[in-house]
């Protein structure tokens, strides 16, 4: 791991600029990564960008600022210095109550994922990722049809709902689905775990060329219940039955998706001006 030098050139606060040391980036990638606007912010700067927590009812405003990146002009994301808590459920991550946009950081991307440092990491290594806020919002912020594949974080396998949404989300897109391998020190891993734990950007390569459709994702998950208990079996196979009969319903679950997607839009517009 790096430390900070004293003397580097960096606008970033100490501690926001060492959370990126320790999640694996070097000095000159630091500065790549300023470049795409990572910036640290402050409480009013974060207000002004729009970003709070909506808890069913209203706002939940912050209390502090953060570290901030960047999707898109109009999105952007910020890792608070003190998580707020809604509902009994802390988040540290929070972006504005506008319909969430995808990170591109090049005009092409060969692969995407979750989180907008997930995705810088490999960007900065060589293959140009985009980055999603959550599993569920794929089919809001991503190309119908745009066949990129989805590579997502290493537990995965043993949460069928988020199996469930790479699934839709590779119907949506018309892509395919992979996951990070399981490294034990980090049992959430995703790309920036990935290559701490001591993979290459040719391994990286080797999932996205790995990447399954969703009936061969399915059945590879299939193959793994062995390990899991009675309940998350059942559970995994709910699941993956209602997955194959959206797979075989085709057209007609994809305009149920953009049915889907058209009402959400609404939605998060209403709750905007709220």
């Amino acid at each position: 791991m790096y430390a900070i030098d004293s003397t580097v050139d960096t606008a970033l606060e100490a501690l926001h600029y060492q959370h990126l040391l320790d999640e694996g980036f070097n000095p000159d990638e630091i500065s790549e990564l300023e470049m795409y606007g990572a910036e640290s912010i402050t409480h009013n700067q974060a207000l002004i960008k729009g970003i709070k927590k909506w808890d069913e009812t209203r706002h939940i405003h912050l209390t502090d600022g953060g570290l901030y990146f960047p999707f898109h002009p109009e999105y952007g994301q910020i890792r608070l210095n003190k998580p707020v808590q809604v509902d009994g459920k802390t988040f540290k991550y929070l972006g504005p109550a506008k319909p969430p946009k995808e990170w591109k950081p090049k005009p092409k991307i060969y692969a995407r994922t979750e989180g907008w440092k997930d995705a810088a990491m490999p960007t900065v290594r060589g293959i140009a990722t985009g980055a999603i806020v959550g599993v569920d919002n794929i089919i809001y912020c991503t190309k119908k049809g745009d066949e990129i594949p989805i590579i997502f974080d290493s537990d995965g396998w043993k949460k069928p709902q988020v199996v469930r949404a790479l699934v839709i989300g590779a119907i949506w897109t018309n892509g395919k689905i992979n996951l990070f391998p399981e490294m034990p020190e980090y049992p959430t891993g995703g790309a920036c775990e990935f290559f701490k734990s001591g993979y290459s950007i040719s391994d990286y390569q080797d999932l996205i060329d790995s990447a399954m459709n969703p009936i061969e994702f399915i059945q590879a998950w299939i193959s793994r219940w062995d390990d899991f208990d009675d309940l998350l079996k059942s559970e995994c196979a709910r699941v993956a039955a209602k997955a194959v009969r959206v797979i075989q319903a085709g057209n007609r679950y994809l305009d149920c998706l953009d049915d889907k997607v058209a009402d959400k839009k609404n939605e998060w517009i209403n709750r905007s001006n709220q």
